[in-house]
C-alpha cells in the first residue's frame, strides 16, 4: 500500500524512539559492568564528567600474581579451581556472599577450556544444561554460558564498547570477575531538567518543532546510574600476563 508522507514520518519517528532507547540501554549496561567489574563507574556526557566509586574492598582487585596460580597465571596444568576458591572466599570473608558465577574474557576463557584439570566443564554443562535463569527480554548475545566447574558457572563475555576512540571489551580479555546473584543491583535515575519533567524517570521523550524552516526532532534523555548495594559482593581478577 502507499503510504502518506504523514505515515512515513510516523514510522521514522517510532524508530527513532527505538534506537534512541537502545543507546540508553547501552550506556546503562556499560554502568553495570563497570560497576561489577571494577567497582567504579565512569559517566561522561554533555554536562558530566565523573567519577562513581563504590569503595569495593580492595582485597577483592586480583593482580596478575596474587591467585595461588602466581605470576605465571593461568597455563594448561593450573589449578583453575584453587584460585576460583581463593577468590571466594575473599569475597565471602568481605560481605559475607559467596558467589558462583564466573565471567571470564576472551583468552581467559580460552585458557579454562584448554586446561587439564578443567575438561569437565564440558561434561557439566551436557549434564545440567544452561543453568542459569534469564530474566525475560534479557539479551545475552554477547555472554556465553559453558558450564559447571567446581560448583562456578561459568560464562564468556565479550561485548564490546566504543570509548570514543576504539572499540574495546567491557571485560578485559585477560580478566575475570566473579558475581553472587544474591548481591542487590540497583537502577538509579537522576531529575530531567526540562519544565515537562523535573522528575526523576527512566526515559523522557519529548519533540523539538520549527517552523521556518520546517523541522521535527525527536528527544529523549535519561540520567541513569546502575550501581549495587554490596560492591564487596564481587570480586575481578587478571589471570594471564
Amino acid at each position: 500500500a502507499i503510504k502518506t508522507p504523514m505515515q512515513r514520518a510516523m514510522e521514522i519517528m517510532a524508530q527513532d524512539q527505538i534506537d534512541m532507547n537502545l543507546a540508553i540501554v547501552r550506556a546503562e549496561e556499560l554502568q553495570a559492568a563497570q560497576a561489577i567489574i571494577k567497582g567504579q563507574i565512569v559517566i561522561i556526557g554533555e554536562d558530566v564528567n565523573q567519577l562513581i566509586d563504590l569503595r569495593r574492598d580492595p582485597l577483592n582487585t586480583f593482580a596478575l600474581g596474587a591467585l595461588p596460580s602466581g605470576a605465571g597465571g593461568w597455563t594448561n596444568t593450573t589449578d583453575i579451581g584453587a584460585d576460583l576458591r581463593f577468590m571466594r572466599s575473599r569475597v565471602f570473608a568481605a560481605s559475607g556472599y559467596s558467589p558462583n558465577i564466573v565471567m571470564l574474557g576472551d583468552l581467559a576463557i580460552n585458557a579454562l577450556l584448554k586446561n587439564a584439570k578443567a575438561n569437565n566443564v564440558q561434561l557439566a554443562q551436557n549434564m545440567f544444561g544452561n543453568a542459569l535463569s534469564v530474566p525475560e527480554n534479557q539479551d545475552l548475545s554477547s555472554a556465553q554460558y559453558y558450564g559447571i566447574f567446581e560448583s562456578f558457572q561459568i560464562w564468556g563475555y565479550s561485548e564490546l564498547y566504543n570509548n570514543g576512540t576504539a572499540d574495546v571489551a567491557m571485560l578485559g580479555t585477560k580478566d575475570i570477575v566473579m558475581i553472587s546473584p544474591s548481591a542487590q543491583g540497583t537502577r538509579n535515575y537522576g531529575p530531567i531538567l526540562h519544565m515537562k519533567s523535573l522528575q526523576a524517570v527512566p526515559r523522557f521523550s519529548y519533540a523539538v518543532e520549527e517552523q521556518d524552516p520546517s523541522i521535527h526532532k525527536q528527544v529523549m534523555e535519561s540520567r541513569p546510574l546502575m550501581t549495587t548495594d554490596h560492591p564487596d559482593a564481587y570480586a575481578n581478577a587478571t589471570v594471564l600476563p
